[in-house]
């Protein structure tokens, strides 16, 4: 497995994980209100024998979507751990580099980060290349197999 791509998988992800850690739990809370919400009683239908109603039905599939939800933030959450994990291992340099080069990603990002870190385009990625090492060995403890 090559885990240095594993890791800039990692990296380029890590907002869209967090982003999906808040958008998911906005979703449960919808669904934990509309599931709270009392609804009136219609007396004028006759009653189901064996079978299920439609507000049971949907009650079952939101609890269904409710229990996915809960999962997939589970998951994301893991992985934002994980990447914060490996990012404060590193020293702030390193973790701005990293960051501008797979979390942001700005248009300028590499004049940028020349610019602020006064590197030239060649170190940059060679300073680059260690910050994502030394992230890569903070993740998974390998850099190759």
């Amino acid at each position: 497995m090559n885990w240095k791509k594993e890791a800039e998988y990692e990296l380029r992800n890590y907002s869209k994980m967090k982003d999906m850690v808040i958008s998911n739990e906005d979703k449960i809370e919808q669904i934990d209100y509309e599931i709270t919400t009392l609804r009136g009683v219609r007396a004028d239908g006759n009653p189901v024998s064996g079978g299920t109603n439609a507000r049971e039905d949907w009650l079952v599939e939101n609890l269904s979507k409710k229990n996915e939800l809960e999962m997939m933030i589970v998951i994301a959450k893991k992985h934002v751990d994980m990447v914060e994990c490996g990012l404060s291992a590193l020293l702030d340099e390193e973790r701005k580099i990293l960051s501008l080069f797979y979390i942001e990603r700005p248009k300028d990002y590499i004049d940028r980060l020349c610019c602020d870190l006064g590197y030239e385009q060649s170190s940059l990625y060679y300073h680059k290349d260690i910050a994502l090492r030394k992230f890569t060995l903070a993740l998974y403890g390998v850099i190759e197999t």
